[in-house]
């Protein structure tokens, strides 16, 4: 993306039906940015057996793989079947193999591909059973791990370029005068309740 050439001095804030392809280029690229925050979080863990580590890194995977796995539900964000089409044979396999972890170990846990028990009984020194017991093995992380990052970076590229195409076409077709004359300096007012923790900048910026 182009770095500013000039000092912003006022926004006006946009509204309308013609904006909606901006507003879902720009989820997308927000959710691109949340992933990596994630995996880059994860990848600050040790890899070990501790209880904590172990938990925490397995929850920021699964939050990755979850957001990567909304960018491909339906709506407009099927537009990107483009990108998958155009992905090499190993590259969708790997992509294939996040969605399906996706679908069958995280999103719906319950399924046996994301928990192996295995249930026995337990005598005492006269063979009298005591009562069962069932040790779980849960899908924790995956082995052999797909390689997410390089999806998201790859996938980033091709959203930022539509969103530069969709902003530089919704300027095209700006009122100047009306943007103008409802400007004002300072920041953009914030929703209530909401904390503002990104901005995403077109052709025009730079990332925040």
């Amino acid at each position: 993306m182009a770095q500013y050439r000039v000092i912003v001095n006022r926004r006006a804030v946009l509204t309308g039906p013609e904006l909606r392809h901006v507003q879902d280029y720009s989820s997308l690229h927000f959710d691109l940015w949340r992933i990596v925050q994630y995996l880059d979080l994860r990848d600050r863990l040790p890899v070990n057996d501790d209880g904590r580590d172990l938990f925490t890194r397995a929850a920021l995977w699964e939050a990755a793989v979850i957001t990567y796995g909304r960018l491909f539900s339906k709506g407009m964000r099927t537009q990107l079947d483009g990108w998958v089409k155009q992905l090499s044979r190993p590259e969708r396999d790997q992509h294939d193999q996040v969605i399906a972890m996706r679908n069958l170990d995280i999103a719906h846990y319950l399924k046996r591909t994301a928990l192996s028990s295995i249930i026995a009984v337990e005598f005492d020194e006269t063979d009298q059973p005591l009562g069962l017991v069932v040790e779980h093995y849960p899908f924790m992380e995956p082995t052999p791990e797909p390689d997410l990052r390089t999806l998201v970076v790859d996938l980033g590229a091709h959203v930022d370029a539509k969103l530069d195409q969709l902003a530089a076409r919704a300027v095209e077709q700006l009122d100047i005068g009306a943007c103008l004359a409802t400007a004002v300096k300072g920041p953009l007012p914030q929703p209530e309740h909401r904390t503002r923790v990104r901005q995403t900048y077109t052709s025009w910026g730079v990332e925040s």
